[in-house]
């Protein structure tokens, strides 16, 4: 049953996904430059971070049925294989998404312990993604490729614009009380 909602994922044009992308960034970026101060600010992030992580975890591995397991190290083979299945498109920007909100509240979670937290994300999407990638060949449900990570942390390093932008807004509101 959830596997056939979240099968209607699918259906939805690329282009609407990036505009949510977008959408996303801006919203958050102009968000965190307001209340990056604010302790809720912190909590809300911190929830969200955990609940993709969860979800993560739930729609790449819990929600998929067992089928054949193997595993893809040549980068880029996806878009040689979605020129002849334009399905493929969607699922790669899928996986974009997927680790987007993660990319957007990481950064905030984490910019008063670490000094490059864009880095920081970039690692932890690394990692979070290998993790995933791992499991999904170890409980044979799908395909574990080296495309899906490289996918995943586009993801994570396209929700860190969030915090670029927060900061951009900040060195810009401080020049003007200057």
């Amino acid at each position: 049953m959830l596997h056939n909602q979240l099968s209607l994922l699918y259906e939805i044009p690329s282009y609407i996904y990036f505009l949510i992308i977008a959408f996303c960034i801006i919203v958050w970026g102009v968000a965190g430059s307001f209340f990056d101060k604010k302790k809720v600010w912190l909590i809300l992030n911190s929830v969200i971070m955990l609940v993709t992580i969860v979800a993560v975890f739930f729609i790449t591995l819990f929600s998929r049925e067992v089928q054949q397991s193997q595993i893809v190290l040549s980068p880029f083979s996806v878009f040689s294989l979605a020129k002849t299945y334009p399905d493929v498109y969607n699922q790669m920007v899928l996986n974009i998404v997927l680790f987007l909100p993660f990319g957007l509240s990481l950064p905030f979670c984490v910019k008063s312990k670490i000094k490059r937290p864009v880095m920081f994300v970039m690692s932890v999407s690394v990692a979070l993604s290998m993790v995933v990638e791992i499991l999904q060949y170890v409980f044979e449900r799908g395909y574990s490729e080296v495309d899906d990570v490289l996918l995943n942390v586009l993801g994570a390093l396209l929700g860190t614009l969030s915090y670029l932008f927060a900061q951009l807004i900040n060195n810009r509101l401080q020049k003007r009380k200057k």
